[in-house]
């Protein structure tokens, strides 16, 4: 008997010890990219469709009331056509949440940091969004529509063909 209550001790004292997990101590569920083919529009010119590796983080545990922070990365499956300058291009990119709630959150900053030679994959980090955690359940994040703007002055604009969960994030209800 003695076991029994030491175990079920020891179970509410991880239970209550998970359930206050501050969002900055929460680890992170992080994917190694899923593959997307989009279909991308730079007007005047006829759309065309791409492939992208395309990747989001989260917080794996939050609680009610707090926020789900995610970041976000694209990167171009084909080399590029053109050489393109470090911080040349800048995306926004919608994410799609499905499960507690449905909604969609932007993520904005996305850059290259570095210079890109012909041939070389373009990789865009630095893409931030966050979203309140206001329901409690499974929260699923998809890559969405992206818009690059080039140091040339174009734009971009490219939506998926399908979609893929690249991360997701469970809110545990207030103790």
């Amino acid at each position: 008997m003695k076991q029994l209550r030491t175990g079920a001790t020891a179970l509410m004292g991880a239970t209550a010890a998970l359930i206050s997990i501050p969002a900055q101590a929460a680890p992170s569920f992080v994917t190694s990219g899923v593959a997307l083919t989009y279909t991308c529009v730079e007007p005047p010119y006829a759309g065309g469709e791409s492939d992208f590796i395309l990747s989001l983080t989260a917080s794996v545990l939050v609680v009610k009331g707090q926020t789900i922070n995610l970041t976000a990365s694209i990167q171009s499956a084909d080399g590029s056509a053109v050489a393109v300058p470090a911080q040349g291009v800048s995306s926004t990119l919608d994410i799609n949440v499905s499960g507690a709630v449905t909604t969609t959150v932007t993520a904005t900053g996305l850059t290259d940091k570095t210079a890109v030679a012909v041939g070389e994959q373009v990789l865009q980090t630095g893409g931030t969004a966050s979203l309140p955690a206001s329901t409690a359940g499974y929260h699923a994040f998809e890559p969405g529509e992206f818009v690059t703007t080039t140091w040339m002055d174009t734009v971009l604009d490219c939506t998926p063909d399908s979609t893929a969960v690249a991360a997701r994030t469970q809110v545990l209800p207030l103790p």
